[in-house]
């Protein structure tokens, strides 16, 4: 991965992870990085990437989307989503097509709603989340 600074036109290369799939900045120091084999903290500053252990099989990561306290929504390609506490350090759920109105474990895209929810993009429907972590569908007749 590499950082390019448009302005000086200066290039930083942080080697070590490959396959990148998304990105999300989790603070003015630190980045989430979605890879093919999982996800990483990388702070920006040093270089150093820290693999944070995800307790699924499959840890292909499609999409990243971190609230202001503290959540982060984690997309995966056939694990559904993953709800992880940056403060506590841990996995307080996981969304899949068996526990909720998701119509896929494919999840690609995660964007926020002005109302707090999000919308989900898969290769069917585009299922969305309230702030509550409850699912529901949109599409065929419903509106969100």
């Amino acid at each position: 991965m590499k950082r390019i600074n448009l302005e000086n036109k200066s290039v930083r290369l942080y080697p070590g992870v490959t396959s990148i799939t998304t990105i999300q900045e989790k603070d003015t120091r630190q980045m989430w990085i979605g890879t093919r084999m999982g996800l990483y903290q990388l702070d920006k500053e040093s270089g150093i990437y820290q693999y944070v252990d995800l307790p699924i099989e499959s840890p292909y990561i499609c999409a990243l989307y971190q609230r202001d306290d503290g959540i982060l929504y984690i997309g995966t390609r056939g694990a559904g989503l993953l709800v992880y506490d940056i403060n506590k350090k841990k996995f307080i759920h996981q969304y899949r097509t068996e526990n909720c109105a998701l119509i896929s474990d494919n999840i690609y895209t995660i964007l926020p709603r002005q109302d707090g929810s999000l919308l989900m993009g898969t290769e069917k429907e585009s299922p969305f989340t309230h702030p509550k972590h409850t699912l529901s569908a949109i599409g065929q007749g419903n509106k969100a």
